[in-house]
């Protein structure tokens, strides 16, 4: 199943190249890469006749193609890409987090029960004998792949083309138009819901709403949408406790200070709800909290987000040897700018590219630069995301110190599935951080450690 050796290489730089297209948005480029990666793992995996994980390629090469609004053929890949996570998976349910099933359910509007008659179906078929490639699938049932098109291939359109226009928003830190993008998504989706009578997922627009209003100061209205996107996550959870790995839940408590046992309660709440019905909107779940006299938060961190004058690249602050690279996944700005925070504390210039001025077609390019520019660079890589390219150049130096840190769910420090693959088979290892207190000793051991 693992990559062998011999491709390894050759694999990691085509799935470089395929990111850093769909950095710059040239998607026909990006699914041509992805589809020369998917075809160098098949071939591999026909010549030795042992099977080799595709998904990654599979899953991008969906994503490359409802880019460019080719949406059946992006769903038929995306769904490829959980299929080969099913075959992968050691129990049933296990690619629930995984990226092709977060993409089907929370953008592609999939319905999960349909996910979950193909995925019983997959897993049941490999119990009986050795499945090599998803597209075996196809050619047995399918009426289970094509329905699911044919329900959501107009939707996955739409609603790609409001996401990367909402994520376009948020690179550029235009949040008024990024909250503007995502409530049009949000009343689209609950159009598009109740037109086929089944609820759909919709904590991933929820979430980017209460993010949009976070980096604008409205707080109040910011912890609301967090709050509807947690209910979400909970609503569509498969396991207690499996809303509590989610953005949503991450910022309610290390950003909006809201107690895990008040978090606690919101989620025993919401399941004993659902013990009579599915509510197919989590507003009437939140307002029936309340009224039930819970005070979901303790105190909003109000703290001010500046929007100062942006940087030039020609001319970082600070000095080389105190600059610090801080990257990740931009959802999770507030815990990146916990990391600013705790760098200046300790004296030393965190390099965000957020605060710089970076033309959009040179992202890759100008970050990569900054990198450079740095002693030491620190990834949140909870979440997988463009930040790959960035964090391979820093690992490639022999000169900058590296660290990578992870949200944990609890002491246990599990690597999150969220997390990409090839981040979790690199050494050193990922460190996990349960409180914003141990970010801060995880941070401050690695900056003051003596080279």
């Amino acid at each position: 199943m693992a990559i062998p050796d011999d491709i390894y290489l050759k694999n990691l730089e085509l799935e470089m190249q395929g990111f850093k297209h769909l950095q710059e948005g040239n998607h026909s480029e990006a699914e041509k890469v992805f589809a020369l990666q998917y075809n160098l793992l098949l071939e591999r995996q026909d010549k030795d006749g042992k099977r080799v994980h595709k998904g990654g390629p599979a899953h991008n090469l969906g994503v490359s193609l409802i880019s460019q609004g080719k949406s059946g053929k992006g769903l038929w890949w995306l769904l490829m890409a959980f299929i080969e996570d099913v075959i992968s998976e050691k129990q049933l349910f296990d690619s629930d987090n995984l990226p092709a099933s977060r993409v089907l359910r929370g953008i592609c509007g999939v319905n999960p029960n349909d996910l979950d008659n193909l995925e019983n179906y997959v897993f049941q078929l490999r119990s009986r004998r050795l499945v090599l490639d998803p597209a075996e699938i196809y050619k047995i049932e399918p009426s289970l792949i094509d329905s699911i098109i044919k329900n959501s291939e107009d939707y996955a359109k739409k609603s790609f083309e409001l996401e990367m226009l909402g994520s376009r928003r948020l690179a550029e830190t235009i949040y008024v138009e990024a909250e503007r993008t995502y409530t049009l998504w949000y009343e689209f989706l609950k159009k598009f819901q109740e037109n086929r009578n089944v609820r759909l997922h919709k904590g991933h627009v929820l979430f980017q709403i209460g993010y949009s209003q976070l980096r604008r100061g409205k707080f109040p209205e910011a912890l609301i949408n967090h709050r509807l996107a947690y209910i979400e996550d909970v609503i569509s959870e498969r396991r207690v406790g499996d809303a509590n790995t989610t953005a949503a839940y991450q910022n309610l408590k290390n950003v909006f200070g809201v107690r895990p046992e008040i978090l606690a309660a919101l989620e025993r709440f919401v399941l004993e709800k659902m013990k009579t019905y599915v509510p197919m909107h989590p507003e009437e779940v939140d307002k029936e909290f309340l009224e039930k006299g819970f005070v979901p938060e303790q105190v909003v961190k109000r703290e001010t987000i500046s929007l100062e004058k942006k940087f030039s690249i020609s001319r970082p602050p600070g000095e080389l040897e105190k600059r610090v690279f801080i990257g990740g996944f931009y959802v999770l700005m507030p815990i990146l700018r916990e990391i600013k925070k705790i760098a200046i504390e300790l004296g030393f210039q965190p390099i965000m590219a957020s605060d710089f001025e970076i033309p959009k077609e040179k992202t890759d390019e100008y970050c990569n630069r900054l990198v450079g520019m740095c002693k030491y660079a620190i990834f949140e890589v909870t979440i997988d995301s463009g930040h790959l390219i960035e964090l391979q150049t820093a690992r490639s130096s022999a000169y900058i110190k590296t660290k990578t840190v992870f949200m944990a769910e609890d002491e246990r420090k599990e690597i999150p599935k969220t997390m990409n693959t090839l981040v979790k088979t690199q050494s050193p290892a990922p460190e996990g951080y349960v409180t914003i207190d141990e970010l801060k000793q995880i941070i401050s051991e690695f900056l003051s450690a003596k080279a």
